[in-house]
């Protein structure tokens, strides 16, 4: 989607998408409204947003030997866990106080707020660049350290989702 709209209509698509989804959910009534809801909506919406980001922070940095791209990363990853740690802790108690329909509502309406101001700050190196985008890359699907990458992006986002939907019910545990 990128290639075809843009960097930043992508991310405002996948904000509204995430945003319906999370809302929708907050009103739901029956387990697969839920599925419906927080698993296909919010789930594409996500994905709009996150994979159309991934490649932004790379862009400022020099990669190789001496270069920085990695640490950046490595920055990034730490800031979107701790940010699911703080952001659940955070929403507990409005979730213990008023229950999950609020909470829901409330994190649709700060994940809508804090993506709109990233979607503002964020900034694109795409026209120096001047990427390449194919819908599917046999080159790149046989390449050992890229099918290495996807693992650990799959494998780290279990391990994230994981956490972000169990980590509520865990601090409840301990009062």
């Amino acid at each position: 989607m990128v290639g075809v709209i843009g960097l930043k209509p992508t991310i405002i698509l996948g904000i509204i998408i995430q945003f319906v989804g999370t809302m929708l959910a907050s009103f739901s009534t029956k387990l697969w409204h839920i599925y419906v809801c927080q698993g296909v909506l919010q789930g594409v919406g996500m994905a709009f947003i996150c994979v159309a980001n991934i490649n932004i922070v790379p862009q400022w940095f020099a990669g190789g030997k001496g270069g920085k791209r990695n640490v950046a990363m490595g920055f990034v990853a730490a800031g979107s866990g701790i940010g699911g740690i703080v952001y659940n802790a955070g929403l507990q108690p409005l979730l213990k106080n008023h229950g999950y329909h609020w909470s829901l509502r409330a994190q649709s309406i700060m994940c809508a707020v804090l993506n709109s101001v990233g979607v503002c700050l964020i900034k694109s190196r795409n026209k120096h660049i001047k990427p390449i985008y194919k819908v599917f890359d046999t080159q790149i699907w046989t390449n050992f350290g890229c099918i290495c990458l996807f693992l650990w992006v799959m494998f780290t986002l279990f391990g994230y989702v994981t956490l972000m939907y169990n980590l509520g019910d865990f601090t409840r545990s301990l009062d």
